[in-house]
């Protein structure tokens, strides 16, 4: 069976080489988008492509979120590569099976045309954590013990990309057949997505920056029927607001806005699970930059974008 991942990354520089590392263990090839990274993910992921780790870079600079982008890459894909299986992973999900062996079987054994979903479980920092240690996996070991906002990822057949009849949810949540409704697919059991969304102050904070920026180019907040409990990007929007009143988030502050990622940033820390990852290697350690750095970094790439559109020279 051949698999490949597609991810798509921006502000993930600390945690790319992890992510792709830990892939690797599952996938024969990893398909990844650099969308104009502001930090060192890029030349992480050129540095671990010199290393021989199965990388295929591509890259966008595409300012507004595009509901279709995944979904476009995909199809892409899937026509140069051929994949069994497509698995859509952001850079913050790491996935959970056995083995690889394992995961194949449970492939193998999906209906036609074998349409197979995962639930995340999110991972969050805590004040108890070695702040010393680097690597993502081995510093963050507590999940919630019950998710907050549940979500699933839709891995992709063969059979997607031979027919136009069947769409991609944005965000790889599901798959639509053509009358909008959604096509049926099998939960794999015992795998699952760990989900890092929020790692450090600094990332959450040009994260929610660039994401929430990102969306009102997009005109989510637009779309008929958004609302501040359901609309994309929410999660942004509701930390964007926090954003603007300040940058200097107490300690508190944070962990409590990062237990409650997609719910109330200041409601209390909910019940964590210690469940650690195993570890892997790590041997890059990029530099991270200051959110006002990055922030002016952005305005200069919306300029540009702008002056795109409007065919200025």
């Amino acid at each position: 069976m051949k698999l490949v991942s597609l991810t798509r990354v921006k502000i993930d520089g600390d945690v790319i080489e992890e992510f792709v590392r830990h892939t690797a263990r599952y996938v024969d090839e990893l398909v990844i988008v650099d969308n104009a990274s502001p930090d060192a993910a890029r030349q992480t992921l050129l540095d671990l492509q010199a290393e021989g780790l199965p990388i295929t870079l591509l890259e966008d600079d595409f300012i507004e979120m595009r509901l279709d982008t995944i979904e476009t890459y995909a199809r892409e894909v899937f026509a140069r590569s051929n994949p069994d299986y497509l698995l859509p992973l952001d850079a913050d999900e790491f996935l959970r099976a056995e083995s690889r062996e394992a995961l194949e079987a449970k492939l193998t054994a999906l209906p036609s045309p074998g349409y197979a979903k995962v639930c995340w479980v999110t991972y969050v920092p805590t004040k108890n954590e070695d702040r010393s240690e680097e690597r993502i996996l081995a510093r963050m070991r507590y999940h919630l013990a019950r998710e907050i906002w549940p979500t699933e990822k839709v891995f992709l057949p063969r059979h997607f990309g031979e027919t136009t009849d069947v769409k991609l949810i944005p965000g790889a949540h599901g798959v639509l057949v053509g009358d909008g409704t959604q096509f049926p697919a099998t939960m794999l059991a015992d795998v699952t997505l760990a989900h890092f969304p929020v790692r450090s102050l600094t990332q959450i904070q040009s994260k929610v920056l660039l994401g929430w920026s990102a969306a009102l180019a997009a005109g989510y907040d637009l779309v008929p029927g958004y609302d501040d409990k359901s609309g994309m990007g929410i999660q942004w929007r509701k930390l964007y607001e926090k954003l603007r009143a300040g940058v200097d988030w107490s300690e508190d502050e944070f962990y409590r806005a990062a237990a409650n990622y997609f719910g109330d940033a200041a409601a209390d820390i909910p019940e964590l699970i210690y469940d650690p990852l195993i570890p892997v290697e790590r041997r890059h350690t990029p530099k991270e930059r200051p959110v006002l750095s990055i922030a002016v970094d952005f305005a200069r790439q919306l300029a540009r974008a702008h002056a795109k559109l409007t065919k200025r020279p």
